[in-house]
């Protein structure tokens, strides 16, 4: 599986001529540097190694565990690049770095085989997967990631059809719990100290959900809009399992926010304290606070056997024997 190292990007007028309004995407911004990267292009070579506002980034994607993350390749003053190992590890994507050939799981971004790194955590990036639509109408000067990046290869193809729903981890020996379904999806939040997995299903009902984590306030958000990329033989076909986003709901003077979702628009969310209203990546777009930006925080839209696997001492919320 070849990574991505000299990535080309595009505008979104010419992005939307190949994305339809359901594809699913990876956002990544760093000071103002708002880009997408396809899942039709990460599923085929699930790691990009890019520069973001400045900073060198890992953007990265495991189809199997549908974890879409990004870190800092910065460590010890070194720029790090990264491909993949061709490994597992519970089933999740095994990076490398090129420089010590120290291995990497994607999951917690930790050095687990080396001589030089092991131990040390990549700094994480908040991420989000959206559905194309919503991030090109938040962000109608942002950059796409190209197909032109690598050419030649099948574009927008499945290589797991039927993963979604399956109902059972594929390639996975790790422990299990039976709470959930090993593909049942959850949101994964809370990783330091108090981790939390919300069911999907929950959040879907819900569309708001307000959680305190590691001793902080947080809103998560669901909004329609996002087909799945593990679901039919081509990504963009799958059914919609929506879009997810986590943010610390207090103000810069303090201000603690409560939200609900807009009465008149299922991807827009209000506050209780001014009226404003707020799109799916934290942005006010309308009202008092209108161009106020809410501060994310780093989520996990994942499956349940891959969030167990790494954090065992999980709460959930939504389902399962014992769940709130």
């Amino acid at each position: 599986i070849r990574p991505i190292d000299g990535p080309c990007f595009e505008s979104v007028d010419v992005a939307d001529a190949w994305l339809e309004p359901q594809s699913p995407v990876m956002v990544v911004e760093i000071e103002g540097d708002r880009r997408a990267y396809p899942l039709a292009i990460l599923t085929q070579h699930e790691i990009v190694n890019d520069v973001v506002g400045g900073v060198p980034v890992v953007v990265t994607y495991c189809p199997l565990c549908n974890s879409g993350l990004a870190f800092e390749r910065t460590v010890d003053g070194q720029v790090l690049a990264f491909g993949t190992s061709g490994r597992l590890y519970q089933s999740n994507l095994v990076m490398y770095d090129r420089q010590t050939k120290t291995l990497w799981t994607q999951f917690t971004g930790q050095a687990v085989v080396g001589t030089d790194f092991v131990g040390t955590e990549l700094a994480r990036i908040p991420t989000a997967l959206l559905g194309w639509e919503e991030f090109a109408q938040a962000t109608p000067d942002g950059l796409v990631l190209s197909r032109d990046s690598l050419p030649g290869r099948d574009y927008c193809r499945n290589p797991y059809p039927g993963y979604e729903g399956s109902g059972d981890a594929l390639l996975f020996e790790g422990p299990r719990d039976g709470r959930l379904p090993p593909n049942t999806r959850v949101v994964g939040l809370g990783a330091d100290r108090d981790p939390v997995a919300v069911t999907l299903d929950h959040l879907r009902d819900e569309q708001v959900v307000t959680l305190e984590l590691d001793g902080q306030p947080l809103t998560l958000w669901w909004g329609p809009g996002q087909a799945s990329a593990l679901d039919e033989s081509s990504v963009d076909g799958g059914r919609e399992v929506g879009s997810t986003s986590a943010f610390v709901p207090t103000l810069d003077d303090g201000t603690r926010l409560e939200f609900t979702v807009s009465a008149d628009d299922p991807t827009v969310f209000v506050d209780a304290q001014t009226g404003s209203r707020w799109n799916l990546l934290g942005e006010a777009i309308d009202g008092e606070l209108a161009g106020t930006q809410l501060r994310p925080v780093p989520l996990d839209d994942t499956f349940w056997f891959v969030w167990f696997a790494f954090q065992p001492e999980t709460e959930i919320i939504g389902g399962g024997d014992g769940g709130a």
